[in-house]
């Protein structure tokens, strides 16, 4: 007689794995059709189907699923947005994380041979030199236009999170000149500048970049207290004469020249100018933090893994001369456990 096994694990988490992929999908599926943007107020699937143009037995289901992942409440045969859904979903919103959304969709793998493709093969396309012929006029274009999509994100709570942190800093009423280093849409730099009364702000970044954060500072009237440089902070100067530096999630870009960059960090602060990086950092031989891990992946094996273990960069720091390093952990809005690195020349 053959007796039945007993596996001793529950089955459940790998078929809470897979659901994950129709979530995923009918989330995006529902920003591609504007459904947020009919549900501000009470409505019926038949007014959404009518409005979508689309099969409204199936927007029904669909919009009853949406609700069982809390992106949709239903009374009475109509339905509405949730809170967060009428935050971040609705279009022309300064909060509106539409944009944001398929930015990142489209780093991700769209579907398993896609993977599979990368694993069998390795990373494709290759990474190009930085001045090769394509020099990416195209990546430069995506780049730029990116900015405005991740300036949404910025100011949906991760921005003003960076300007509380960084004012809590101990010598924050002393400063004077800041840099937001790979500041990107540059509202970090706003929202800690707003802190201050006196504070003066740098953005660095590419030039391609900087013309769009111009834009944004413009949008929240800060030219007379924020200026640009536009530059490779691998290959240029990034200035001089700065009480603090702040880094967030650029370090991580910076491959093999990070000691060279945290050099030219600690040589471009004042004396007793304080560094602070925010920034990812995996354990346990890389293998954790799960959301870290799994957010990284699709670009990891199809272009180039960018991660450093947690150690890294505070080491990095020790050898640049940087003193009194301390390291806390910093919940970032995407979901993702970060380390803030707080180094003083």
């Amino acid at each position: 007689m053959k007796t039945l096994p007993q596996p001793g694990v529950d089955a459940k988490p790998l078929f809470d794995l897979l659901l994950g992929a129709t979530r995923s999908q009918a989330l995006m599926s529902a920003v591609d059709l504007k459904i947020f943007n009919h549900t501000t107020g009470a409505v019926t699937a038949a007014e959404v189907s009518t409005a979508i143009g689309a099969h409204a037995g199936n927007v029904e289901l669909f919009m009853n699923a949406l609700c069982g992942m809390g992106l949709l409440q239903k009374k009475d045969g109509k339905f509405s947005n949730t809170q967060i859904t009428d935050t971040f979903l609705v279009e022309g919103r300064d909060t509106c994380l539409v944009d944001f959304l398929f930015l990142n969709d489209n780093w991700m793998f769209q579907n398993r041979d896609q993977m599979r493709e990368a694993l069998l093969n390795g990373p494709t396309p290759p990474m190009q030199e930085p001045n090769s012929a394509n020099s990416n006029e195209e990546d430069d274009l995506f780049q730029a236009q990116s900015i405005l999509a991740m300036r949404n994100f910025a100011r949906s709570g991760a921005a003003q999170k960076v300007g509380e942190e960084l004012s809590k800093l101990p010598e924050f009423s002393e400063f004077k000149e800041m840099l937001d280093l790979g500041g990107a849409h540059g509202l970090d730099c706003v929202a800690t500048v707003q802190k201050h009364p006196t504070l003066q702000g740098t953005v660095f970044d590419k030039p391609h970049i900087i013309a769009k954060t111009e834009e944004i500072i413009r949008e929240y009237g800060m030219e007379d207290r924020i200026k640009f440089i536009g530059g490779d902070c691998v290959t240029d100067p990034i200035g001089e004469g700065y009480d603090l530096i702040h880094a967030k999630g650029m370090l991580n870009f910076t491959g093999p020249a990070l000691g060279d960059v945290i050099a030219k960090i600690y040589n471009a602060l004042n004396p007793g100018g304080v560094f602070v990086s925010i920034h990812d950092g995996l354990t346990e031989e890389k293998t954790q933090p799960e959301d870290l891990v799994v957010s990284w992946l699709s670009s990891a094996l199809s272009m180039v893994d960018v991660t450093f273990e947690q150690h890294e960069i505070p080491e990095a720091m020790e050898r640049a001369g940087f003193k009194g390093i301390e390291s806390k952990p910093y919940y970032f809005p995407l979901g993702h456990q970060l380390a803030m690195v707080v180094g003083r020349k």
